[in-house]
């Protein structure tokens, strides 16, 4: 049995495809498996791919199961094992985005010029050289 989707809160999601049988699975809960119909076994894109949502303009939106994009936001994206921190300099096109600024990251939290990775409702701190700790608030440079 599915769980319904928690509104309000952080969530993961793990997609793959390989052939024609592609799986989700949310929150590491129960894996959803599904077979696409004919003999093709790669995944094409004729066109570019979309995450959360399609332009207006787009003729196959119509022809789209879901008509509504997503309204929340997304922290981060992993593809092939890299971490995309910064989905928007990969993208190429873009509607109503911008680059995620909020909780768990608050301003200022990671000290020295570190940068906050959100991690669902949790964070690290990833810290420049010089520096380290929880907060990037211990200095590596040794007295001399």
């Amino acid at each position: 049995c599915l769980e319904p989707v928690r509104i309000g809160a952080w969530h993961s999601v793990k997609i793959s495809r390989i052939k024609n049988r592609g799986m989700l699975q949310m929150d590491n809960g129960e894996v959803v498996r599904g077979q696409s119909k004919g003999t093709l076994l790669e995944l094409n894109l004729g066109e570019p791919l979309y995450i959360g949502g399609v332009p207006e303009f787009l003729p196959l939106k119509y022809s789209l199961v879901v008509q509504v994009g997503l309204d929340g936001a997304i922290q981060r994206m992993i593809v092939n094992d890299e971490v995309w921190d910064d989905m928007l300099s990969f993208s190429t096109d873009q509607r109503n985005i911008e680059p995620y600024n909020g909780p768990p990251c608050t301003p200022g939290i990671c000290k020295n010029n570190g940068r906050c990775i959100p991690i669902l409702e949790d964070y690290r701190c990833q810290c420049v050289d010089g520096f380290s700790g929880k907060w990037c608030n211990q200095s590596t440079f040794k007295n001399r």
